[in-house]
């Protein structure tokens, strides 16, 4: 078998009338899954494939601790086929071979298979195939129910059934057959048997034939052929006498009401049957003597209304889409992973809807909406450089911000409206963040200055909350509580973003100060906690019990999920945050021209995205968070050893090595405000301002001149090196332009620019800055030059271009091509920026960051978590 699209064939697994399922890797998310391949039959059917379409989107919203996830439904070429998740252990059928298992082992494992049957009911999807060979069980004993609700979405309207004749997989060639029957044969309920329509009441019935064979050890309906097996299935009296003798009696009656042949006096739904093997309680089965005796179940008593009516509030339909009621009871604890969609770009910065209902999400700058009910995500088209999202209180709109402009669009689609500009340039690294309030206003931080509200009709923004200059830096990420409280982050002069203060009435009181950790993006939860993300120590996202009334902490902050950030929270508690990103640490590497990895160097820290190789190419300068700030750090990477730089408090950004080796250029600040520094590397001076409101220097090879960009006028300059210096300007756009790096042999100057509405390297003449050439085609930054000013080598997110250049009077650029794809970072950068790499100067040694391997981060994507408060409060 070829590899499909992203997915790389590993080895077969199975094959059924249904198709064949193959181990696979997963590419882009490097994991692996199970792939069914689906019969040509099967797709030749524009009907049944629309129906099974419509049936796998319903499929994919049923994530559960004890179903087997589909993780798409795609297409390579004619073949389609399902990703699947891939369970490790083996079908129940193989453990039933080997005789019964103990009672108390055999009710547990039942009462996951309710659990999963039950998530599934609640949201209309009825297995119709439910055996020992659907049910896996992994190493660790969680039961997993593969295949829910196949047999219903592949059912073609004029089929009724289908016929399997052995006990794994079930569709054959038989299903395109009229009037044929779907379901293994020694499973299926009496009614299905018959060829009659069925309902959840038919997984009721195979769930008592799986549970009595777990409790026997053999199979309970048998026969020679297939018609023995189903006349067994219509007509055999159940032998409840082969039962074991320490069979509880509650068990016992349990089987009886699941095993009752007349669906009308059948157990009516599969939530009864947890509750009765999770607490030991009959509530109120009635004992039988005799099947035919069976009567139905009396009107199933006021006691067990308000239990069903909780069961329902725990199927993922009801609780992924909210409630109107209020929440009397806390939900058991669950998350699962989002798919973000195709692509091998990580998501970043998720928002859920007030109600639940939808996650908004970035990747590669653009805004993504995942309906909790749909398999597929969905691009809001011209949304583009944005770097947080929030949702309106009606979920109506999306606000975001961009790296200068407050934008609102349609999650459902449409343009993008800009309701003002920001002011100046907005960093979510640096502490960006919006909140969109119920008095019509956005309130937004820059991560620079003030906290400021403009109208959500748009106009000019105004400051909501003012810095206090003689103890703050800046003010962070605001959040509002119901009482009209403004919740943010105090950037201190001394101690860095280490507390939360609120705004009431215009009094700013302390919240909850940490020391040496630091704080991001706190938010409100209805469950009556503050919650919000650290770095530092134990990096996560935590919860801190507080209550309105006071303005006080009720009790000690508790870590919800470790190595997480951007909590959100809809209004009934559902949690969703991104793991296994931010707050995780990066590893360096080397790597060799296809990408392989020679080495790593040193250990993992929480590094910045940006790092420069030294003339000599024997030391790199970077950026680790150290004391609460990201500080320049130089490693020699030919010793091993690691050097910090500075020690100044404030952000670092940028270090850029001189020609001479004997210097590191970086700025500090931000804005008009931004200082950039040139720093001694050897330590013998203090650092020497040069440019006021200027970043991204770079040298020019065989000069003391630098290459800047200037703020706010996003252009590129030369300017000598000397502090106040006259700039001659190199690039001019109305777009930004970053990264001017000149050639080695001083006749072009290569660039970054958005002029195209993506990141584009162009060149201009140096150093006139005549002409212009696009070099990159599909997108590209950060652009290198070989020592030999021949070839161009720039990144597009995680691949790695080269680019030949020639020419005399002009230039005569190649085709891009490319060198390697590095592992994804797991999360987005600030500003949409691409993640960095430096390289020697004949181009066979790179540098980068990757996530490291065997840190324990855990999986990586967004997370969805309901019912986290009971986890927290349990501890």
């Amino acid at each position: 078998m070829k590899d499909l699209t992203h997915y790389s064939i590993i080895d077969k697994l199975g094959e059924g009338g249904m198709g064949v399922v193959y181990r696979a890797q997963d590419e882009r998310l490097k994991r692996e899954v199970a792939i069914k391949v689906l019969p040509e039959s099967f797709v030749a059917d524009p009907e049944r494939l629309a129906r099974f379409e419509r049936e796998a989107q319903v499929l994919a919203s049923l994530h559960h601790p004890n179903v087997a996830s589909i993780f798409g439904l795609e297409q390579d070429g004619e073949t389609r086929f399902l990703a699947l998740e891939l369970v490790p252990g083996e079908d129940l059928s193989h453990y039933l071979a080997r005789g019964p298992f103990p009672v108390d082992e055999a009710v547990t494992i039942a009462t996951q298979i309710a659990t999963a049957i039950e998530a599934a009911h609640e949201v209309g999807i009825v297995h119709r195939d439910l055996k020992p060979g659907n049910v896996m069980l992994t190493p660790d004993g969680v039961a997993k129910v593969l295949d829910f609700g196949l047999a219903k979405a592949t059912e073609s309207d004029d089929n009724q059934s289908s016929l399997n004749l052995s006990n794994s997989p079930t569709f054959t060639g038989l299903m395109t057959e009229a009037n044929v029957i779907i379901g293994t044969a020694a499973y299926m309920a009496p009614e299905q048997a018959r060829g009659k329509k069925v309902d959840k009441r038919a997984d009721i019935w195979s769930f008592g034939v799986i549970l009595f064979e777990m409790l026997t050890g053999r199979q309970l309906f048998a026969g020679e052929t297939v018609s023995d097996t189903l006349a067994s299935v219509l007509k055999n009296e159940i032998p409840y006498d082969d039962l074991p003798a320490e069979t509880p009696k509650h068990v016992r009656m349990l089987l009886e009401r699941c095993l009752t042949r007349d669906p009308q006096t059948r157990l009516r739904d599969i939530g009864e049957a947890r509750i009765v093997l999770s607490t030991g309680d009959d509530i109120g089965l009635p004992e039988t003597e005799s099947d035919g005796q069976r009567s139905g179940i009396k009107p199933l008593m006021a006691a067990l209304t308000g239990l069903v009516a909780l069961a329902a509030g725990l199927g993922l339909g009801v609780f992924f889409f909210g409630n109107d009621t209020a929440n009397t009871e806390v939900p058991d604890p669950r998350h699962f992973t989002i798919d973000a969609g195709p692509g091998p770009d990580a998501p970043s910065a998720p928002a859920i809807s007030p109600d639940g209902k939808r996650i908004a999400y970035i990747r590669n700058g653009s805004i993504w909406v995942r309906d909790l009910n749909r398999v597929e995500p969905r691009h809001l088209q011209q949304t583009s450089d944005a770097l947080c999202v929030f949702w309106s209180p009606d979920g109506d709109r999306i606000g975001y911000l961009t790296s200068s402009e407050i934008v609102a669009v349609d999650p459902n689609g449409g343009s993008p409206r800009v309701l003002g500009n920001a002011g100046a340039h907005v960093s979510v690294s640096a502490g960006a963040g919006g909140i969109w309030t119920r008095e019509h206003g956005i309130l937004f931080s820059r991560g620079d200055s003030h906290v400021f509200r403009i109208s959500d009709r748009g106009g000019e923004f105004s400051v909501f909350a003012e810095v206090d200059t003689t103890v703050d830096i800046d003010l962070h990420e605001p959040g509002f509580l119901p009482d009209g409280s403004l919740i943010y982050v105090p950037h201190r002069n001394a101690g860095g973003p280490n507390m939360l203060e609120l705004l009431h009435k215009g009094e700013r009181t302390e919240i909850l100060p940490l020391g040496d950790n630091r704080i991001y993006r706190p938010t409100w939860s209805s469950t009556g906690h503050l919650l919000y993300e650290t770095h530092d120590g134990n990096p996560g996202v935590w919860a801190l019990p507080f209550d309105l009334g006071s303005h006080r902490a009720t009790g000690e902050p508790a870590l919800v999920y470790p190595n997480a950030t951007f909590p959100s929270v809809a209004e009934d508690g559902t949690l969703t945050m991104l793991v296994g990103g931010g707050a995780g640490k990066l590893q360096l590497v080397e790597a060799d021209r296809t990408g392989r990895m020679i080495r790593t160097i040193g250990e993992p820290h929480a590094y910045d995205y940006v790092l420069d190789l030294s003339p000599d190419a024997r030391r790199i300068s970077l950026l680790r968070e150290t004391d609460g700030d990201f500080q320049v750090w130089v490693i020699d990477i030919t010793r091993g050893t690691e050097t910090r730089l500075t020690f100044s408090d404030g952000n670092k950004n940028d270090p850029r090595w001189t020609g001479d080796g004997n210097f590191i250029a970086y700025h500090v600040g931000a804005g008009s405000d931004r200082v950039s520094m040139l720093h001694r590397v050897d330590g013998s001076a203090e650092p020497e301002s040069m440019y006021v409101g200027a970043y991204g220097v770079t040298s020019v090879p065989g000069s003391t001149d630098m290459v800047v960009t200037s703020d706010p006028d996003l252009n590129i300059y030369l300017a000598p090196r000397e502090r106040d210096a006259k700039m001659t300007l190199l690039a001019k756009d109305e777009n930004w332009q970053y990264g001017g790096f000149v050639s080695p042999d001083r006749r072009y100057l290569a660039y970054t620019s958005r002029e195209t509405g993506e990141d584009q390297v162009f060149l201009k003449r140096f150093p006139d800055g005549s002409g212009k050439w696009q070099v990159s085609v599909r997108g590209g930054a950060w652009p290198q030059w070989s020592a030999d000013s021949q070839n161009i080598v720039f990144c597009n997110r995680e691949e790695v271009y080269s680019v030949r250049v020639e020419g005399e009077e002009s230039p005569v650029l190649g085709v891009p091509e490319l060198l390697f794809t590095r592992e994804p970072l797991g999360f987005e950068l600030r500003l949409g920026l691409h993640p960095r790499f430096s390289m020697t100067g004949d181009g066979e040694r790179f540098y980068f960051y990757q996530s490291p391997k065997g840190t324990g981060q855990g999986p990586s994507g967004i997370v969805l978590l309901e019912g986290w408060q009971q986890e927290i409060e349990l501890e």
